[in-house]
């Protein structure tokens, strides 16, 4: 199943996403931080969420390599993964990028920080998770079916 992906979404990939992203959460501290929730030290524990999130990421990125199949969304795309991290999570690289999100907002500790993380879960989904599902399910049918079956989107 071919598709016509926009422009903006070949140019702007998750990872552009999420260092926007993260200045957004820097941004919304700085101007406004609004209350606290997590003081400190105890935001510190924001740093175990960002470590999870980019072994998590590159663990599926490995992957991907592994299985000669690309990690650009909508390119090259050749297998189906379904080890690893992907038992328990259909996109775990995207999940990995949340996990950064909110290890940043952990660390920030502010209320506002905590509002983006959603923010990109769902905007994830709309530009590229169902795409990319549709793309699979065109080029894979009933095993990635199966596997959409098994296995959560994101936990």
């Amino acid at each position: 199943m071919e598709q016509k992906i926009p422009k903006f979404i070949r140019i702007l990939l998750p990872p552009v996403w999420l260092v926007i992203f993260l200045c957004g959460e820097a941004a919304l501290f700085r101007w406004f931080p609004g209350t606290e929730l997590i003081a400190r030290p105890w935001n510190y524990a924001g740093i175990l969420p960002i470590l999870a999130g980019l072994a998590i990421a590159v663990w599926a990125e490995r992957l991907f390599k592994r299985a000669g199949t690309d990690a650009i969304p909508f390119r090259n795309i050749r297998a189906v993964v379904i080890r690893g991290p992907y038992h328990f999570t259909r996109n775990p690289m995207y999940l990995g990028m949340t996990l950064v999100l909110f290890g940043e907002a952990i660390l920030l500790g502010t209320v506002t920080s905590f509002l983006l993380p959603p923010l990109f879960m769902f905007l994830i989904t709309l530009l590229f998770i169902r795409r990319e599902e549709q793309v699979m399910e065109g080029k894979f049918g009933a095993e990635y079916l199966d596997f959409k079956r098994r296995v959560r989107r994101w936990l």
